[in-house]
């Protein structure tokens, strides 16, 4: 699993990757790095929730709004198509 997140002007790009996801996962860690980004935590907090593996210590999940799936990876045997990373407005 890895968690980059990146400044495009004033765009925030999450890029998220493991080999599975529970409900609401993608939304819990960008509602917790908000508030790291808020500076209402530490960036050390991230790794503290992550051990503890405790969803109630963490801060609200985020709102869907302003989330965007942009692309699923597969194991190279599946043999599919290679699209370019998005968000593709990123790519200018």
């Amino acid at each position: 699993m890895h968690i980059n997140v990146t400044r495009y002007g004033a765009y925030v790009v999450v890029d998220i990757k493991a080999n599975a996801f529970v409900h609401h996962m993608v939304r819990n860690i960008v509602g917790s790095l908000m508030e790291v980004g808020a500076g209402n935590q530490p960036e050390s907090w991230m790794a503290e929730l992550l051990a503890a593996k405790d969803r109630t210590l963490a801060a609200a999940t985020a709102k869907a709004e302003g989330l965007y799936l942009v692309s699923v990876d597969y194991p190279a045997h599946y043999d599919l198509p290679v699209l370019p990373m998005g968000p593709l407005f990123l790519a200018d």
